[in-house]
């Protein structure tokens, strides 16, 4: 700025990103799944599959009583 050289303007560098996770078959649609730590997004790996599988995936099949094998 002319007016304040030693203004400072912050700006992001990288837009917010988000890891979301969706299954779909012919018996039905479970979703949507936000892979977050604490409100901020984590990259996957095999724990973090496994603990969405195990936290998430299985205990929505079980609510709608479709054997896990069967999707």
């Amino acid at each position: 700025s002319e007016s304040n050289p030693e203004i400072i303007h912050n700006t992001k560098l990288h837009p917010d990103r988000g890891t979301v996770w969706c299954a779909a078959s012919s018996r039905c649609i479970v979703g949507t799944y936000f892979f977050e730590e604490h409100g901020v997004t984590v990259t996957i790996n095999g724990h973090g599959y496994f603990r969405m599988l195990n936290e998430f995936l299985y205990p929505k099949l079980r609510r709608r009583r479709i054997p896990i094998n069967s999707v």
